[in-house]
């Protein structure tokens, strides 16, 4: 999993698209997100600025 604060060079967008997913998610606790997932609750927002957001679909 990638570290906070460490550079790291990606070979393509994907590659650092799925890094940031990994740091976007490791934000939420485990509950948390296994609660949202009952709910229907998805994250969004990875590639933007701002941290995801919960979007319900």
């Amino acid at each position: 999993m990638p570290i906070a604060g460490t550079t790291y060079r990606y070979k393509d967008k994907e590659e650092l698209l799925a890094a940031a997913l990994e740091l976007s998610v490791a934000q939420y606790d485990t509950a948390e997100l296994l609660t949202d997932a009952a709910r229907g609750v998805t994250l969004r927002g990875i590639a933007s600025d701002s941290p995801p957001s919960r979007d319900r679909i």
